[in-house]
């Protein structure tokens, strides 16, 4: 095979991984119960890896996904026999033949599950994303703003807690109830989820954008929204919706990155717009995706990048300090500054940021280089030197080369 095949089977597979892991994982843990997630977890790694050394390219399954689905299970039910040694499995786990469940069905149950838990809201929400989303553990780390070494100590105290949850929570029939906290939680994940999806942070991606991600995501978000009803899960698909409508102006014809200021915006998706309006009801009470939704909508609005109504984002931006306080708010916030020309807060702002995001951020190191171009070049420079080391993503280097080379 060669280096291109092997590139082509590679993201393939780990497109795949990304569409099937949380699908089959919740599934499995469904039909076995979560005291078994180890083993439906060294399963899925094993079924995995056995995928790339043995698919060729243009030689896959007929169904790829089907393939998974009964290797994986396979595996889970011949170590189940192993660790039961001679003493046949009970009838809860001789479930016999498997099929994949509807994938509302299982995901939402696992969710729900995990809501559930008795450990603090961090571990739920990582947890969640690396096993019912997929996401890899610096991706967790990057989207949280954690360690890696946090990541991985919060994913063992929430399998601890899951693997007490009796089977019968996942077999019987019973009305949804979703508390408060379980919304503010399945919101979080939603919004993680699209976030990972539209700006990538996985260091083997070739792109910014995986779309199924944020499909994804939205599917939870109307299959929730459906549940709640709530407005604040409506505020989070219009923002999805928003972002969505300018999926084709984010990357060229070569697969690199466009930013926001050099985007075509003829290629902004008016149907989406619209769709997005259509979930952005006025809130009874301010809620983050309400305002960050709003400020989507101001940049889809403005004909130009220099005709935003950067005056009214900023505003914006200090009353969504008010309800969440996060670095990542502060580094736009900032960027308003400068597009304000309100340079001496801005580098303040973006000073005060620096022991949190610049070594850890990429946009931190991307910001500060581009706002400083027209002040300091070498300190831009440096900037731009400082975000290479931070990425090893080859879209975002080239990016970044460009700019170095255009100063």
């Amino acid at each position: 095979m060669s280096r291109n095949d092997e590139l082509n089977t590679n993201q393939f597979t780990e497109h795949l991984f990304r569409e099937f892991y949380q699908e089959v994982f919740s599934s499995l843990v469904v039909k076995f119960g979560s005291k078994h997630v180890d083993i439906i977890e060294d399963a899925l790694q094993e079924t995995f890896y056995k995928a790339l050394k043995s698919w060729k390219y243009n030689a896959y399954p007929s169904k790829p996904k089907g393939w998974l689905f009964t290797v994986t299970k396979n595996h889970v039910l011949n170590n189940l026999k192993k660790n039961q040694k001679n003493v046949f499995l009970n009838d809860a786990d001789a479930v016999g033949e498997l099929s994949i469940p509807k994938k509302e069905d299982a995901q939402l149950q696992l969710v729900l599950a995990c809501s559930k838990l008795d450990i603090k809201q961090q571990a739920k929400i990582i947890f969640t994303l690396k096993h019912i989303c997929g996401f890899g553990v610096r991706e967790i780390a990057t989207s949280l703003l954690i360690s890696e070494e946090n990541v991985y100590k919060n994913l063992q105290r929430a399998k601890q807690k899951l693997q007490l949850i009796p089977k019968e929570f996942f077999q019987r029939e019973h009305t949804l109830v979703l508390s408060d906290e379980d919304l503010e939680y399945i919101e979080t994940i939603i919004y993680c989820m699209f976030n990972e999806g539209y700006d990538s942070m996985n260091n083997t991606s070739n792109t910014p954008i995986h779309k199924e991600i944020c499909f994804e995501a939205v599917r939870l978000g109307h299959l929730l929204e459906k549940k709640s009803k709530k407005e604040r899960t409506r505020h989070i698909l219009a923002l999805c919706y928003f972002h969505m409508a300018r999926f084709e102006s984010r990357i060229n014809d070569q697969q690199e990155f466009v930013s926001l200021r050099t985007q075509d915006r003829s290629k902004w998706d008016q149907e989406l717009i619209k769709l997005g309006f259509a979930y952005l009801d006025k809130p009874s009470t301010l809620n983050r995706y309400y305002l960050e939704a709003l400020i989507a909508s101001i940049h889809l609005g403005a004909k130009t990048f220099s005709q935003t109504n950067w005056e009214e984002i900023l505003t914006l931006y200090t009353t969504l300090l008010r309800i969440i306080d996060t670095p990542i708010i502060r580094l736009n916030r900032a960027i308003c500054m400068f597009e304000l020309h309100m340079n001496d807060a801005a580098i303040k702002e973006l000073e005060s940021l620096k022991p949190l995001l610049e070594d850890r951020y990429i946009y931190y190191s991307v910001s500060m280089a581009e706002y400083l171009e027209d002040k300091d070049v070498e300190l831009a420079k440096f900037w731009y030197q400082k975000s290479l080391k931070t990425t090893k993503q080859k879209f975002r280097k080239e990016l970044i080369k460009n700019k170095l080379n255009r100063l």
